[in-house]
């Protein structure tokens, strides 16, 4: 049972003030400041970021305060916790890949597990009652049948563990049968939050939201999918974004291939590329260029990055065409990646109804979306790498007609 979180956000805000250590420095930079080395020992200083609160240098984002909800929504319209995981099966060996995510607008969770032996994507999306705490990790979201949490795990005095949560969703497949599907995961952070961009703001059109990563987590639980239940162990990816990214005179015009890539050196990748929902035509990056974390706990921002579509597949459904193989490739690091889907069909129809697809696909085609894990192989400098990574995909290829005004709306932007 989870106890309720109270928190003054003053106490963290002024704490924050007086305390600040940046995610972009390492154990070195803190022994080389006497002023941070009189408050932190050796010890301390291997995990000088797991701590509460965390203030990151060249951001306003600090926790636990900014992992809560933020009010009022006439400035925070929108606002999304998503999680991904790549775990194995402790009885079977079979390996899954998994995204959760809670919307604050619309009320909305979307469930899936990708069964990588079987090649099979099994999918949930629930409309309900979303609640969620402010100053802290505090989600509940309620349907007339069921509850899914995730929040931040607390000792039993009440006080919260620093970057450990605790997600329990469960949910019916759409695909196959409604058949009983959850997931009951404890994660544990082994890297400090990666900073979109740098300052952790993203900019799209009109809109933007605050925009922080948590790149390397450790997972533990158990999930149920096709009748198995089993205990599961492994590895996962958090992005929390808020703000008014969609909620602008640009909003529906925009689609974009995002990446979340997990290599073997210790570092990942976020990039991603923005389009013109109808035109097609390129946009933009999703943030400020390729954002590399590297194995010190670096961020690395390059803007002179390419996503090459290599290969493509059409959803029989709503006949979207997506790409399904990339080559990533960065001339200055350099960086030549190559990643694959692991099997085509890793789809997320929000509704099923083929009247409601249809009406979906002329307004909102970009909710009938692709997401799905991909395996990753290359180069970073001299260098082989290889590992995974989830990539979601509201843009498609297909050629729908229709054209864009771009230069009208970038006028007005």
């Amino acid at each position: 049972m989870k106890i309720k979180i109270v928190v003054i956000s003053m106490v963290f805000m002024m704490m924050c003030g007086s305390f600040s250590v940046s995610a972009n420095i390492d154990i070195k930079d803190i022994e080389a400041n006497s002023e941070l080395t009189t408050n932190i020992t050796t010890h301390d200083a291997l995990k000088y970021w797991e701590r509460y609160p965390y203030c990151p240098l060249g951001t306003d984002i600090t926790f636990p305060l900014d992992e809560g909800v933020h009010n009022p929504e006439v400035f925070y319209p929108n606002e999304w916790w998503y999680a991904n995981f790549l775990v194995t099966g402790k009885s079977t060996g079979s390996e899954y890949g998994v995204f959760v995510s809670f919307f604050k607008h619309p009320q909305m969770l979307l469930f899936s597990i990708s069964d990588l032996n079987q090649k099979k994507s099994y999918t949930d999306s629930k409309f309900g009652t979303f609640r969620g705490a402010e100053g802290a990790l505090d989600l509940t979201f309620s349907t007339l049948f069921d509850k899914d949490y995730w929040y931040t795990k607390q000792t039993e005095d009440g006080e919260l563990i620093p970057f450990q949560y605790r997600i329990e969703v469960d949910g019916k497949d759409r695909e196959y049968n409604n058949q009983k599907m959850e997931i009951n995961v404890d994660m544990h952070c082994l890297k400090p939050p990666l900073i979109a961009s740098g300052d952790g703001i993203v900019e799209i059109g009109t809109g933007g939201s605050y925009y922080y990563c948590q790149t390397k987590i450790e997972v533990t639980g158990d999930i149920t999918v096709h009748g198995i239940t089993e205990e599961i162990t492994g590895f996962g990816w958090i992005d929390h974004q808020w703000r008014n990214l969609f909620m602008c005179q640009s909003s529906g015009r925009f689609a974009w291939e995002w990446f979340s890539i997990k290599l073997n050196d210790n570092s990942e990748i976020l990039v991603g590329d923005v389009f013109w929902m109808h035109s097609k035509e390129y946009y933009g990056g999703y943030t400020d260029g390729l954002n590399l974390f590297n194995a010190n706990n670096k961020l690395e921002l390059y803007e002179d990055y390419t996503i090459t579509q290599l290969d493509f597949w059409t959803d029989p459904v709503t006949e979207r065409k997506f790409s399904t193989k990339w080559r990533l490739t960065e001339p200055s690091k350099p960086i030549d990646l190559t990643i694959n889907a692991e099997f085509e069909n890793q789809m997320m129809h929000i509704v099923t109804n083929p009247t409601l697809i249809e009406l979906i696909l002329k307004i909102f085609p970009f909710t009938l979306f692709w997401e799905g894990f991909c395996t990753v192989s290359g180069t970073i400098g001299d260098k082989q790498v290889s590992g995974d990574a989830y990539v979601e995909l509201t843009h498609s290829w297909e050629d729908r007609g229709g054209t864009e005004n771009i230069q009208e709306i970038s006028e007005g932007n």
